[in-house]
C-alpha cells in the first residue's frame, strides 16, 4: 500500500479512529515516512469528524465505540468529497459499521489506480483550496507540457478535481472555464481581489464531469482476456466501442492530459495498447524500454 498518497493516509487514519484507536501524529509521520506538518494538514482536513485532541497531543474520537447515524453521514460526506463513494455498491449505515469493523473489513481490498506523486505540491494544494473557499483570484505561471514554454495566468479558481490519478485546477480564465494540471502550476500568488462565482460555471461543474476542452482522443486496443473485466470496471466511463471480435476490443476515449492517458494504460499493462495517437504510443514504448533497461542495470550491479 502506498502510504505517500494523501487519500491512503486519511483512509488509514479514519479506519483506526473508528476502530477506537488513539493515534499519534508523530508515530504516523514515521510510519508513513512523511513530515509531522503533513499529518497536521491531514487531520485538519477531517474537521467535520468528531475528533478530539487529547492533552498528550494524540487524537481520538469523542464517540469511538459505535458509528451512529451522524457519524455515518459524515463518512458518506467524506466519501463523496474525496471521490471514494463509487468504490462501494452502497454506503448504508450497516455497511459502514461493517467496513470499519476489524473482524469484517479484512474481506475488502482496494487496489487504487496509479496516482501522480503530489508530495512536492502540498503547499500549492492547500493555498488553492483556501483561494477557492474564500473566492480569491489567483495568479500563476503555467508550464505548457508540449513546448515547455511558460505563460502567466490570472484566474478565478472553482474546483480541484482528480481524474484518473491526475490533479487539475478548474478555473475561469479569460471568461472561460479551463483545466490546469497542478504539476504544471508554479509561482502561485493568491490575490486580495475577490470574485463572485458565476452560476453558469457552477451549473457546468455540477452537470458535466468531462467538460474540459482540448481533449486527447485515443484509440485503444484491449486484448481478449481483459475484455470482460475492462467492461465491468468503471475506471473509464465514457468511451465508444469501435470494433469488437473474439480476439480483441478497440475503443475510443477522450483524455484531458497526456499523463492521464499514459497512467491509465500503465495500470492495465500488458492488456491494453495505444493505437492512436501514434506519438503517445511511441512515448509509452520509450518509457517502458527505459524502465526495463534501468531495472536490468540495477539488477546486474547487485
Amino acid at each position: 500500500m502506498n502510504k505517500d498518497n494523501i487519500s491512503t493516509r486519511i483512509a488509514i487514519m479514519i479506519s483506526r479512529l473508528y476502530n477506537g484507536e488513539v493515534i499519534s501524529l508523530k508515530e504516523l509521520a514515521e510510519e508513513f515516512n512523511t513530515s509531522y506538518r503533513t499529518l497536521q494538514r491531514d487531520i485538519a482536513r477531517l474537521h467535520f469528524f468528531p475528533i478530539k485532541r487529547l492533552p498528550n497531543g494524540k487524537y481520538t474520537l469523542e464517540e469511538s465505540e459505535l458509528v451512529d447515524n451522524r457519524n455515518a453521514q459524515m463518512i458518506r460526506k467524506f466519501a463523496a468529497l474525496s471521490g471514494l463513494k463509487n468504490l462501494y455498491p452502497n454506503l448504508s449505515d450497516d455497511f459502514i459499521v461493517s467496513l470499519l469493523n476489524d473482524q469484517v473489513n479484512h474481506i475488502y481490498q482496494i487496489k487504487p489506480q496509479a496516482q501522480e506523486d503530489m508530495s512536492s505540491k502540498n503547499d500549492l494544494f492547500e493555498e488553492l483550496s483556501v483561494a477557492i473557499l474564500q473566492t480569491n483570484k489567483i495568479e500563476f505561471d503555467y508550464i505548457n507540457s508540449k513546448t515547455s514554454s511558460i505563460s502567466k495566468r490570472t484566474a478565478a479558481p472553482y474546483k480541484l478535481i482528480n481524474k484518473n490519478g491526475i490533479w487539475y485546477l478548474i478555473a475561469e480564465n479569460k471568461g472561460q472555464l479551463k483545466h490546469f494540471a497542478l504539476r504544471n502550476i508554479i509561482n502561485l500568488v493568491v490575490l486580495k481581489t475577490k470574485f463572485k462565482p458565476k452560476q453558469e460555471c457552477l451549473n457546468l461543474l455540477d452537470t458535466q464531469r468531462d467538460w474540459v476542452g482540448d481533449c486527447i482522443n485515443a484509440k485503444i486496443l484491449i486484448i481478449h482476456r481483459a475484455k470482460e473485466y475492462f467492461l465491468r470496471k468503471p475506471n473509464l466511463k465514457n468511451f465508444n466501442i469501435i470494433k469488437e471480435d473474439e480476439m480483441s476490443l478497440i475503443i475510443s476515449a477522450n483524455f484531458t492530459y497526456e499523463d492521464e492517458l499514459l497512467n491509465f494504460i500503465k495500470s492495465w499493462i500488458p492488456c491494453l495498447f495505444i493505437l492512436e495517437p501514434k506519438d503517445l504510443a511511441k512515448k509509452l514504448e520509450n518509457e517502458l524500454k527505459s524502465y526495463l533497461n534501468d531495472t536490468l542495470c540495477h539488477l546486474s550491479s547487485l
